[in-house]
């Protein structure tokens, strides 16, 4: 069988994007969508999507890592779904969709720039030099500075192999304070276990983490960098550490579209 596919990225974070609506790829071959995902040998990909039918949404959304493995929700590939959605008519500039950590809400904000809604925050849990958060995905978010000297890599994978999170994994974010409301990123994401060009759920960690360490309540706008482009991330703060009305902002493009062949 030849399926189609589509290729896109948010800020350098990339997807290949599939249309499942009837059901043409099984979503049990984990080695197959780990060898799609391979940059040398495969499309290449930090991972893949499925836009699936949903009774009452416009689709559901269901993602991998680029290990195969099914994962929880992707903010950037979120992004990239709702472009894919719009190019294949299925929906104009915005649809409610479900994903792995429930209801979401997507709309395109101009040509190539699109928001996401992002699920209520609380719980945050701060430790004597870092913040643990969950914003659909489990972030681990050290505030430093000179993030662009410091080696990302020998710093996360102590944080990801620790005993704590050998099992789940989580996402380890080095985030920089460049002026008032402003941040910048580097984040290493499970699963891909390695260094993304751009995080959605950690740029949004990364905001939310800002936000309690400065005492900010009230309606708030972070204005984030990362590697590429740049994300907004709106929200509103309460004293008692409750964040609701949370909106990520940033690209999504599409790459390119081909084929490949598939046998279930």
């Amino acid at each position: 069988m030849i399926i189609p596919f589509s290729k896109y990225h948010g800020a350098g974070n990339d997807f290949i994007l599939i249309d499942n609506r009837k059901d043409i790829f099984s979503k049990k071959n984990q080695e197959f969508i780990k060898s799609l995902c391979a940059p040398h040998t495969g499309i290449g990909a930090d991972g893949l999507i499925l836009l699936e039918s949903h009774v009452d949404l416009d689709y559901r959304m269901i993602y991998f890592n680029s290990d195969g493995k099914e994962a929880s929700f992707c903010g950037n590939g979120s992004r990239c779904l709702l472009a894919f959605a719009i190019d294949l008519g299925i929906v104009e500039k915005k649809a409610r969709f479900k994903a792995y950590d429930g209801l979401h809400e997507a709309q395109q904000v101009s040509k190539d720039l699109y928001s996401v809604s992002i699920n209520p925050i609380q719980g945050l849990i701060r430790h004597r030099d870092h913040w643990q958060l969950d914003t659909g995905s489990p972030h681990y978010v050290v505030f430093s500075k000179h993030i662009q000297e410091k080696d990302l890599l020998d710093i996360a994978r102590k944080i990801r192999y620790s005993p704590a999170f050998c099992d789940q994994g989580i996402n380890v974010d080095l985030v920089e304070e460049k002026s008032t409301g402003k941040i910048s990123i580097r984040t290493y994401e499970r699963g891909l276990e390695n260094e993304t060009l751009a995080c959605g759920t950690g740029v949004v960690a990364a905001s939310i983490a800002y936000a309690r360490k400065n005492k900010l309540v009230g309606d708030i706008q972070i204005d984030i960098e990362t590697a590429i482009a740049d994300f907004q991330v709106l929200f509103t703060a309460s004293e008692e550490d409750y964040f609701n009305n949370i909106k990520l902002i940033g690209p999504a493009q599409r790459v390119y579209i081909g084929s490949f062949e598939y046998e279930d």
